[in-house]
């Protein structure tokens, strides 16, 4: 196998780095979407808790309703967009306080 003459020309470096920086912002912007959709799923289901009075399977006398499975729904971020699974209960009374109603836009 012939070896080929490694080229560390100022142009050819340059691009090269360019191309680094280029994959690294886009794990990076991966990254953060996932961060994003993890914290606000886990912060609507504690929400959900809280609005119910009860854990999982938790049967108590204060508990005000059930809960009744996920939505699915797309949010626009400045990361880009998301699709959360929202908990909801029975009743229909939990919505979440970290969008609007039937906003598909984070506000900015």
């Amino acid at each position: 196998m012939p070896v080929r003459e490694l080229d560390f020309t100022r142009h050819n470096l340059h691009l090269d780095l360019h191309e680094v920086k280029r994959m690294f912002a886009m794990h990076t912007d991966n990254g953060c979407r996932y961060l994003l959709k993890q914290t606000l799923e886990r912060l609507m289901v504690d929400d959900l808790t809280e609005h119910l009075q009860a854990q999982w399977n938790q049967r108590t006398a204060t508990r005000r309703a059930y809960r009744n499975g996920y939505r699915y729904r797309s949010l626009l971020t400045k990361q880009g967009e998301l699709e959360l699974k929202v908990p909801r209960d029975r009743l229909g009374t939990y919505q979440p306080g970290y969008f609007d109603r039937y906003k598909r836009v984070e506000p900015v």
